[in-house]
């Protein structure tokens, strides 16, 4: 497995865009759908040392290993750390985190 090295902070959202479709394809080859950006990079304040927060819906069935191997591909794709949160696991004290998020 190669390293995740941090992209120049001016890309990072671009490079999220230009992969769209691929991240769709792998999320939804693990489970998950509606894929939402938030965090840092949702509100355009990320630095080259930011991680790329998703929120997403995750269907039955999808375990912790599933979520891992996601995270995994998706930070190899982006040649960036991903953090992957599910909608179902947020509590109302994180009612921010649904607000800031964006549909990719």
């Amino acid at each position: 497995m190669r390293s995740v090295s941090h992209v120049d902070p001016g890309r990072l959202r671009s490079r999220l865009e230009d992969r769209r479709d691929q991240v769709l394809d792998i999320a939804t080859q693990h489970g998950a759908r509606n894929v939402r950006v938030f965090g840092s990079v949702a509100r355009s304040d990320h630095s080259a040392h930011s991680d790329i927060d998703l929120l997403v819906d995750l269907g039955p069935g999808v375990t912790f290993f599933m979520l891992g191997r996601l995270r995994r591909q998706l930070s190899e794709l982006l040649d960036s750390p991903v953090d992957i949160v599910s909608a179902g696991a947020l509590l109302p004290r994180d009612a921010d985190i649904v607000r800031e998020a964006r549909s990719l």
